[in-house]
C-alpha cells in the first residue's frame, strides 16, 4: 500500500515524510538548526531497466540501476497535431 502511493504520488509522500522528520527534530529532539532534509529510499522492489523508462512514467517515482555513458536531449515524435485560429475558431 505504501509503495503504491510512493510510486504514484512521490512528491506528496516524500514531502510528508520530510515534514514529519522535521517535526520530530524540532519538537521531540529540540534541534532547531533548520537543516534541509533530503529523503532517499533504498532496496525498493520495482527496479526498472533504463530502456523501459518512457513518457508515461512522468511524475512517478522511479528506481533503476545503471551507468550513464552519454546524455542527449529527447526527441519528441508528433503523431498528430491540431491548430485552431484564434479569430474564427476554425481548426486545421
Amino acid at each position: 500500500m505504501f509503495l503504491e502511493h510512493l510510486f504514484e504520488n512521490p512528491n506528496d509522500i516524500i514531502n510528508s515524510i520530510a515534514l514529519a522528520i522535521e517535526n520530530v527534530r524540532e519538537n521531540l529532539l529540540k534541534i532547531l538548526d533548520r537543516k534541509q532534509i533530503i529523503l532517499r529510499f533504498y532496496n525498493l522492489s520495482q527496479i526498472l531497466q533504463l530502456s523501459n523508462i518512457k513518457s508515461h512514467l512522468i511524475n512517478n517515482y522511479l528506481c533503476f540501476r545503471g551507468t550513464v555513458l552519454r546524455v542527449s536531449s529527447i526527441k519528441v515524435l508528433v503523431e498528430s497535431i491540431h491548430f485552431s485560429c484564434l479569430d474564427c475558431k476554425s481548426q486545421i
